[in-house]
């Protein structure tokens, strides 16, 4: 396969159950060809299914762009991990009507949480949360009743109380470069 592809066929390399994460803030980085490649093969597909999404911003302007290309496809989605929604009003339907599992987690936990996960690391540790609604004694993150798992965890180092924030592996990145080659350097 050439390493330069289109978006429609990046989307279609998206199997169903993997966990993918999206760059951008709000309109700005937002990798826009590819949301809209993969709504579009899902609606030509119906797959890929059950794909947990991790962001830590909101990727889009409220009113169709970003992220919510994706959330109004129904199946497409089963979990997210998210620190932030405000520009994603297709996602916070999902979680609010429960179709979603979903966990807010601190912005920058959700960060270190994919440095520890590119390092290989069991997770990120950090005082951040403690007493919040992240700390598992206070919810885990979780927004919605049908969000079971547990991806926060209370740990003691050192005789110091801390919240491990746990690794999973990412399957896909989109991300949005003005230049990438074929070594895969990226300019943002």
């Amino acid at each position: 396969m050439s390493k330069i592809i289109t978006a429609a066929q990046a989307a279609a390399l998206v199997q169903d159950g993997c966990t993918l994460t999206t760059t951008g803030f709000n309109g700005f980085g937002c990798p826009e060809d590819l949301m809209m490649a993969l709504a579009d093969h899902f609606d030509q597909t119906s797959h890929p299914k059950d794909v947990t999404l991790v962001k830590c911003t909101s990727q889009g302007d409220g009113k169709g762009r970003g992220v919510s290309h994706l959330a109004e496809k129904p199946g497409l989605f089963q979990e997210l991990i998210l620190s932030h929604m405000g520009y994603d009003p297709g996602l916070r339907k999902l979680v609010q009507e429960e179709k979603v599992s979903c966990f807010l987690l601190p912005l920058g936990n959700l960060m270190a949480l994919f440095r520890a996960i590119a390092g290989g690391l069991p997770g990120a540790i950090a005082t951040t949360g403690i007493g919040t609604f992240a700390d598992p004694r206070n919810g885990g993150g979780k927004l919605n009743d049908v969000t079971k798992e547990d991806l926060v965890k209370v740990v003691e180092i050192e005789g110091q109380e801390r919240l491990l924030y746990k690794a999973f592996p990412i399957n896909v990145v989109f991300l949005r470069a003005s230049y990438a080659d074929e070594y895969g350097n990226c300019t943002v």
